[in-house]
């Protein structure tokens, strides 16, 4: 199964900003850290086309000062 790692980033306008690093333009945001696999499944589905549950995503976290 493919697994792809998003990189969550928290930023100064208390936004989360994932993104793809695999995928080129995979970019999403998110109020809470909790909407961010929802809200990446969507985002790799539509540039990958691949269906729900063959793939894998795995969350890193990054906080900025």
């Amino acid at each position: 199964m493919k697994t792809y790692t998003v990189r969550c980033e928290w930023d100064s306008t208390g936004w989360w900003v994932a993104t793809v690093p695999e995928l080129t333009g995979a970019i999403s945001q998110a109020r809470r850290l909790d909407e961010v696999p929802g809200d990446v499944a969507e985002v790799v589905e539509l540039m990958t086309g691949e269906k729900s549950g063959t793939y894998a995503v795995e969350i890193e976290t990054v906080y900025n000062s």
